[in-house]
């Protein structure tokens, strides 16, 4: 399945024959046949029409659509979603028991580590003076991620606590790899403060938006999750699913 992306200033994308089509102040019109696109993302100031949002509800084709300088989220649908509700209900009753709550979340935080030390280990690996970047904070993620799948009296808070301060470690670790004129020293955001960090965040935004248009596909709620909480406006569900990739 393929995505289209869309970043042309003042773009107005229309449904015609099959297709997308695009047009931009003084440019001739484009088209991007629909038929096996998952997403569309579009960047920008743009519109969209009536007729192709109908389209790419009925053929499930996600619209995400991103605007400012920061490329913050300002409107999403995943398309139509499952008619069967019954795993729907199922997620929600799970989600009021704390202790498959709590369980849940700890084994989603543990996955995010471990693959967050792979990568660490991938990249210690690669250059010169690697290992001296990776070797202490490789110790304290693994040992976080073998207490998070140990020990069955944590709560989904404290495994937040657990995961926090070994994401922490991981990121300032990741920094060593970068040029210091990126200016990456942390995970920040809200905004990001450096390139890294924005392109980490536009990555995220990507990636959840996948996520939560996958669960809501197999008949999931992608606001409710575990290791993330429920918050207004937030695909917790979808945020758990990008963290151990």
């Amino acid at each position: 399945m393929h995505a289209i992306y869309i970043d042309r200033r003042d773009a107005a994308l229309a449904w015609r024959d099959g297709a997308v089509e695009v047009r931009t102040p003084g440019s001739s019109p484009q088209t991007i046949p629909l038929r096996g696109v998952a997403r569309l993302v579009v960047m920008g100031s743009a519109t969209l029409s009536a007729g192709l949002l109908a389209q790419c509800w009925e053929r499930d084709v996600g619209v995400l659509v991103l605007s400012g300088r920061r490329a913050s989220p300002t409107a999403r649908f995943y398309g139509a979603p499952h008619s069967d509700a019954t795993l729907r209900v199922d997620q929600a009753v799970l989600s009021r028991n704390p202790l498959a709550s709590a369980r849940l979340a700890r084994e989603v935080a543990a996955a995010k580590l471990v693959a967050q030390a792979r990568l660490l280990r991938k990249l210690g690996q690669s250059r010169p003076g690697g290992r001296a970047l990776t070797e202490g904070v490789l110790t304290q993620v693994l040992s976080a991620a073998s207490r998070l799948r140990e020990d069955g009296a944590l709560t989904a808070d404290m495994t937040r606590g657990v995961e926090g301060a070994a994401a922490a470690a991981y990121f300032r670790a990741l920094s060593g790899f970068f040029p210091p004129s990126l200016g990456f020293a942390e995970r920040n955001r809200r905004p990001p403060r450096d390139p890294v960090n924005a392109t980490l965040s536009l990555g995220y935004v990507l990636a959840g938006f996948e996520a939560g248009r996958q669960a809501q596909m197999i008949g999931l709620d992608p606001a409710i999750g575990a290791l993330h909480a429920l918050a207004p406006g937030r695909d917790s569900l979808a945020l758990d699913l990008v963290e151990p990739a």
